[in-house]
């Protein structure tokens, strides 16, 4: 069955508020029990946040009480409870204005989104480039989106309902291949010396260049791109987002995920050069299959993709089968982390190696911060306060294949599950640091992961951070014998390196790296520390 979104009082191109049309269609959907499809006439659609669907999520590595006391996330489109459709754009693009989070989906099965692109008509992201630069002063050709005002002699960031003066930030060099974090933008004062030219006086950054950009931005991951909860088969097809505010995309507790020509990118014909105010992909805590294919990701500000489960500690032991538990990042708390039925592992916090396993028969979130969890079997023994619970229900197995990565000042992707891991036919080019970590630790993120199967094969890593792979659990101390990962395969790819270091792993077992190619000025490095069955060749 097929329904038109715009017989529900909307046009193309035209200023009005959409978010109304696409919620009275959503619910017309949810009333036939059958597959929809939902179409749009090929146009620009806008949305405003003082008109948004208003939901309150706790989601994952996002931002802490202190920074967001209030989780109310403002929502461009809800797929609240529907199932069975797909959203058709016909090479529409939505517009939002303000902080939004673009589109949600809760408790939703078998949706998917295609032949959209979406950007913010004024991103939370400024920017401006330095076009002179003397002892005395700077000046900057402000980025047309990048509203700002001078007051007290400060340059402000202004946009609709948010104002902030700095922030992280970072430079994105005069040739455009790279980008990297840095500080600033400190000034004495600021004067305005046209609608888009600023001249800061004392800026102190002494890294920056005539014909560089600063990207600044205020820092709280208020919302997300894209959230998926509690849902199941979720999927994207030919989307393109030119801005993301906080994280990107983000699945918490969802299963079957599959983004298949999902492009964060900058919108050049705007001179823009961030696509992403954190990590394009955030997969935490999900199940099934992750399938990220046929993307382009460029000019975030932090990864690209990380994909993890929650270690949570032990605060109290209450019974023979109860426990109390305790989220341990103050950026990651408030959702529910496991449900009844739920298998378990019981970690060392220091070697974070299992040493016993266990099944939930009841899981109840008693505050913000903590959950008890009564199993079905008493308490091992050595269960005690900081031992690590790991939810192995949550894990997926993970397809990144046929991407493109640029203009990335972090991590190319962070990939930490137990399920198969393929990464394969991707191009990593000059991301700051490793092209890819694959990481486990129970005493900083408490983002957990113990990799069992993981292929790297027929990839690119062109000039990145250095290692380009880095294997690297957060193990505190070692057991002869036994090891965090394992079963790691890289092969067939191609490495040219900034500089000699290829390859740094600890604590995993069965490592092969084979008929790679290296281009290298010198001889190239592979580094471990705690590993055995390691074959390089």
């Amino acid at each position: 069955m097929e329904i038109n979104i715009n017989r529900f009082g909307i046009q193309p191109d035209s200023d009005l508020e959409a978010g109304e049309a696409f919620k009275k269609a959503i619910a017309e959907c949810k009333s036939k029990n059958e597959e929809i499809l939902l179409t749009l006439e090929k146009g620009i659609y806008n949305f405003y946040s003082e008109n948004a669907i208003t939901r309150t999520y706790y989601i994952s590595n996002t931002s802490s009480e202190t920074e967001c006391p209030d989780k109310t996330k403002h929502i461009g489109i809800l797929f609240d409870g529907a199932k069975n459709i797909t959203l058709d754009g016909n090479g529409s693009t939505f517009i939002f204005h303000g902080k939004f989070t673009q589109i949600a989906f809760d408790n939703a099965e078998n949706i998917k989104i295609k032949n959209i692109t979406t950007d913010f008509s004024r991103p939370t992201m400024s920017e401006m480039k330095m076009i002179e630069k003397t002892d005395e002063y700077c000046d900057f050709e402000v980025n047309a989106d990048s509203l700002f005002e001078i007051r007290d002699e400060k340059l402000i960031w202004v946009g609709r309902n948010f104002e902030y003066t700095s922030g992280p930030t970072q430079i994105v060099p005069l040739d455009r291949q790279t980008t990297r974090r840095t500080g600033g933008p400190d000034h004495s004062k600021a004067e305005k010396i046209n609608d888009n030219t600023v001249r800061l006086y004392g800026f102190k950054n002494k890294e920056f260049n005539v014909g560089d950009i600063l990207q600044v931005r205020d820092g709280i991951r208020s919302e997300v791109g894209f959230f998926a909860v509690n849902s199941k088969d979720i999927a994207f097809e030919n989307v393109t987002t030119h801005y993301m505010h906080g994280l990107g995309f983000v699945g918490q507790f969802t299963e079957n995920i599959t983004l298949d020509g999902f492009n964060a990118v900058p919108n050049k014909e705007k001179n823009r050069t961030c696509s992403c105010f954190a990590d394009s992909i955030q997969i935490s805590g999900c199940r099934g299959k992750v399938i990220v294919k046929n993307g382009k990701y460029e000019g975030t500000h932090d990864d690209i993709m990380n994909v993890h489960g929650t270690f949570l500690p032990v605060s109290e032991i209450i019974g023979d089968n109860q426990i109390k538990v305790k989220f341990g990042h103050n950026q990651t708390y408030g959702f529910k982390a496991f449900y009844a039925g739920d298998e378990i592992a019981y970690v060392d916090e220091k070697t974070l190696l299992p040493f016993a396993y266990g099944k939930i028969a009841g899981a109840e979130l008693v505050s913000e911060k903590e959950m008890i969890l009564t199993t079905e079997a008493p308490l091992p023994c050595g269960v005690k306060e900081k031992t690590a619970i790991d939810n192995l229900t949550w894990y997926p197995e993970v397809l990144f294949e046929n991407n493109d990565i640029s203009l990335d000042p972090t991590r190319g992707i962070l990939i930490s599950s137990s399920g198969k891991t393929v990464v394969r036919n991707n191009r990593f080019y000059r991301t700051t640091m490793a092209a890819i970590l694959i990481a486990c630790d129970a005493r900083s993120w408490y983002e957990s992961g113990r990799v069992t199967d993981v292929l790297i094969e027929n990839n690119v890593f062109d000039r990145c951070g250095s290692p380009a792979i880095l294997i690297a659990p957060e193990a505190e101390t070692y057991e002869n014998g036994k090891y965090v990962h394992k079963n790691i395969c890289i092969k067939n790819n191609k490495f040219i390196l900034s500089d000699d270091r290829v390859l740094f792993a600890k604590a995993t077992d069965g490592i092969i790296f084979k008929e790679n190619e290296i281009v290298c000025d010198s001889e190239p490095k592979f580094e471990t520390e705690h590993c055995d069955n390691v074959i390089i060749e």
